[in-house]
């Protein structure tokens, strides 16, 4: 988690990230789309799609938990 990460050892972490760099890198950018996809619904006007979208990460969100606990 990232405040998992804020608690370490900076120099520790930094070794670590760099040695993962590309998987870091890769969800870096699926975080990004997704937090772009979420500003792009909140900001327009289309409920539907902003409710279809909240549903479809509840899923996710239920599916993880069942999957590896809380």
């Amino acid at each position: 988690s990232t405040t998992r990460l804020a608690g370490s050892d900076p120099v520790m972490m930094a070794d670590i990230l760099h040695s993962n760099r590309a998987a870091v890198l890769e969800h870096i950018d699926r975080l990004r789309e997704q937090l772009d996809l979420m500003a792009s619904l909140v900001a327009g006007d289309d409920s539907a799609a902003l409710q279809a979208e909240l549903a479809r990460i509840q899923t996710q969100r239920q599916a993880f938990l069942d999957q590896y606990g809380s």
